[in-house]
């Protein structure tokens, strides 16, 4: 199915990316991993993936914390392969902490790990895929980046999440919350927002259904 075709699969040495690097191989793909570990333990990786499949499998350890290593990774690829045809951005890190006390540092290496080595990738890869006129590319993010981390949160996620309501998910969440948290102001605030907010989506669906009705009524 994907015979002849390229991939690269960053964070691909171990977890969820060795799993998507397997899966394209198994479908014909060549493969280029990327990630960190034992120099030892990832040419086993490289060199099994090769038999098992029948593909061509290269390892390039660009760091992914590094904007022009990344367009280094894309370039290798396909000066190596002679093309691009699957980019799978799936490198991550994670590190929780409260807001007041969350180094910069770290902050700063999940913003070049997470969002922007994915953004030179692509930046990188979308013209040669032009050239080719076909190109794939994934993005992979955390559940955190559809639901807050709490303790990075706090009080202002539960005022801030109460004003934008959400699903059964986010009110479980906010529940939770109110239950950990002191009952403060925010809280109150919070309480007071969600009720307003339930009330404001029936009183829309309500005049939904009158505005149906008369519809039905001036067709009949």
């Amino acid at each position: 199915m994907l015979k002849g075709k390229v991939a690269i699969v960053t964070g691909s040495t171990s977890g969820i990316g060795l799993g998507i690097a397997k899966e394209l191989a198994k479908l014909g793909a060549d493969i280029v991993l990327n990630g960190f570990g034992d120099d030892g333990e990832i040419e086993k990786i490289r060199s099994g993936l090769e038999r098992e499949y029948g593909v061509r499998v290269a390892y390039d350890g660009a760091d992914m914390s590094k904007g022009e290593a990344v367009r280094g990774l894309i370039e290798a690829t396909i000066e190596q392969f002679g093309r691009l045809d699957i980019l799978v951005n799936n490198a991550g890190i994670q590190f929780t902490a409260l807001v007041d006390e969350f180094p910069a540092a770290k902050w700063h290496a999940i913003l070049d790990i997470n969002l922007s080595a994915a953004f030179h990738g692509i930046a990188t890869a979308v013209p040669q895929m032009k050239k080719q006129r076909w190109g794939r590319i994934v993005n992979i993010a955390s559940a955190h980046g559809l639901d807050a981390q709490g303790r990075l949160c706090r009080r202002q996620a539960w005022a801030c999440r109460s004003h934008q309501g959400g699903g059964p998910g986010d009110r479980r969440q906010r529940r939770d919350l109110q239950r950990r948290l002191p009952r403060l102001g925010a809280n109150a605030a919070g309480r007071k927002a969600d009720r307003r907010h339930r009330r404001g989506a029936r009183h829309q669906s309500k005049a939904s259904r009158r505005g149906a009705s008369r519809r039905k009524a001036t067709v009949a």
